[in-house]
């Protein structure tokens, strides 16, 4: 199988969430993994995949 390339859009997407993530955690002084998880669990991450996509 071969591997695909990210395009422009989705890489920037991938980026923006991943940033927000770590800045989310040292705000709230919260080690990176429970801040991802805090963020699913009270639908942050959701709101977060809906303005990465407009």
């Amino acid at each position: 199988m071969e591997a695909t390339k990210l395009d422009k859009e989705a890489s920037d997407k991938v980026s923006f969430i991943t940033f927000i993530i770590p800045y989310f955690a040292s705000g709230y002084k919260m080690d990176i993994q429970k801040a991802y998880f805090y963020l699913k669990e009270y639908g942050g991450l959701d709101y977060l995949y809906q303005i990465a996509i407009k």
